[in-house]
């Protein structure tokens, strides 16, 4: 297998970063190359000038991050030997963790699995009408299942034969490689405890992914909330006796400052209210477009997109020029089409919607508190045909955005407590918890203890809380003359008279 330095390439985040041969054969590839044209943060870069960064830079910093991780272990005594061969595999899982992300990344992504799922329901009702009966329901459910993209990522290890020819070429083993950003260990081969700390290198509630993608978006959006110490962290990890990754006690306040950062880091920049509130429309946008037969969505058709070679080519670029031509063929029918009309004109332009209200609160992270959320949500949506009707605006130019609870860490105190009992799903959020070492003195004979049971951390408080939050939106055509301050006030006013609610901003 490659081992030695083949290339060293700078990075404004990391520095020097050093490739060996089977990663720069890696970076080569066509598919790998794609990745250049896909934005790590959607639309942000709408709001934040500076953060148009890509997938390309992202996943070579996350390479190198792992490397730097594994070294730091190697150095100490944690009862494991991990080779030269481990550490390769390992940085090559996060040179490809993101190999399978679709243009716009997570936008598209969603709106994918908002329109299966949509189709589900639309099936399940379809039979349980000739029917009568909830079992064909569950039938249902697998009819289009959609393709998260790290799925996606490990069929392109099996397919794309760019790749495959190049790690079986140097002794890899796809599967292998994919297996830790999917944390899939259901294959033929039987990992050794080892696999599960490296899984957890690559995604965790403390892992290479997270840390440059922090890093690097603090450094181009020009904001703090990725500056951790983040070379005093990678150096204060070690192994306990149960083979799970953990960090020394000292290190505990950087690692409660890195939860906390990568919260505001969500808070302020990726759900900032304008982002939002482009990539929501982005998202009806996709759909509009999967529904008129313009793009493709299943599983089939995705796949067949990396046996073609299709995949190469779509990108980013490619979804805006789809955007244009399709906006070519709406300026001839206008009256009928349009409002996707003015959302494609609201990419392409820049024209923000306008947040009229907010409800935004810290709530707990059960379900009776999820359960609240979603009808508070369904109560701003039921009341858009009123405001509609009020001020005259048809209702297709209203929308309300949502996202699942903002959670500080993977799994709360509760979540820890059902595992123990086998909780379907918490076993494996469990490993991903940060762990503090309990007897550094015994080093690799210590047990440890997670983050959030520990009673001087940030996150004993925090883990068991969520942030929860709700917004109503209005898409103002581009060429209209009103004076958007007063309008968002004037409708603001009648929304919270319409719906009371304590928690409005």
């Amino acid at each position: 297998m490659a081992n030695k330095i083949k290339k060293i390439i700078n990075d404004p985040v990391h520095g020097n970063i050093a490739l060996n041969e089977v990663e720069i054969e890696i970076i080569g590839t066509r598919a790998f190359q794609r990745l250049r044209n896909i934005k790590q943060l959607g639309l942000e870069s709408y709001v934040f000038p500076g953060a148009d960064y890509s997938r390309f830079s992202h996943s070579i910093g996350v390479c190198h991050l792992t490397g730097q991780l594994l070294n730091y272990l190697r150095e100490r005594d944690i009862g494991y030997d991990i080779s030269d061969d481990d550490t390769k595999i390992c940085r090559l899982a996060g040179l490809l963790h993101d190999i399978g992300h679709y243009p716009f990344s997570h936008t598209m992504e969603e709106a994918i699995k908002q329109k299966m799922e949509e189709e589900k329901d639309k099936k399940s009702e379809d039979i349980l009408k000739k029917v009568g009966t909830e079992e064909p329901k569950r039938k249902a459910k697998d009819v289009n299942e959609y393709i998260k993209h790290d799925i996606l990522g490990q069929e392109i290890l099996k397919i794309d034969t760019e790749i495959k020819d190049i790690l079986n070429s140097h002794g890899y083993r796809p599967e292998i490689i994919s297996s830790l950003f999917t944390r899939d260990f259901t294959g033929s081969y039987a990992p050794s405890d080892l696999y599960y700390i490296f899984a957890n290198i690559i995604s965790s509630d403390l892992d290479v992914d997270r840390i440059d993608y922090l890093k690097r978006t603090s450094y181009f959006a020009g904001l703090p909330y990725g500056c951790v110490d983040i070379n005093y962290l990678l150096s204060q990890t070690s192994i306990d006796k149960n083979q799970r990754i953990c960090i020394y006690p000292k290190a505990m306040r950087t690692a409660d400052h890195f939860l906390l950062s990568r919260y505001f880091d969500y808070a302020q920049i990726t759900y900032h209210k304008t982002v939002a509130g482009f990539e929501e429309i982005l998202k009806q946008v996709i759909i509009w477009m999967i529904n008129n037969k313009q793009i493709g969505c299943s599983k089939k058709e995705i796949l067949n997109y990396v046996k073609n070679g299709f995949w190469y080519d779509f990108d980013d670029a490619y979804l805006l020029n789809l955007f244009r031509e399709e906006l070519k063929k709406l300026y001839k029918n206008k009256q009928q089409n349009c409002i996707i009309i003015e959302k494609i004109q609201s990419i392409l332009n820049r024209n923000p919607p306008i947040e009229i209200g907010r409800i935004e609160y810290f709530g707990n992270r059960k379900l009776t508190d999820h359960n609240q959320y979603w009808i508070r949500k369904d109560s701003i949506s039921d009341i858009i045909p009123k405001l509609a009707q009020i001020y005259h605006i048809k209702k297709d130019y209203w929308f309300v955005w949502s996202i699942d609870p903002i959670e500080l860490t993977k799994i709360g105190s509760s979540d820890i407590d059902f595992s123990i009992s086998q909780k379907p799903g918490t076993g494996d959020k469990n490993r991903q918890c940060i762990r503090i070492l309990n007897d550094p003195g015994l080093g690799s004979s210590s047990d440890s203890t997670e983050i959030i049971k520990l009673n001087n951390s940030l996150m004993s408080l925090l883990a068991d809380k969520a942030l929860y939050s709700i917004r109503l939106y209005l898409l103002i055509p581009d060429n209209a003359r009103v004076d958007r301050k007063k309008m968002k006030e004037k409708i603001s006013k009648t929304l919270k008279e319409l719906i009371p609610d304590p928690y409005w901003k």
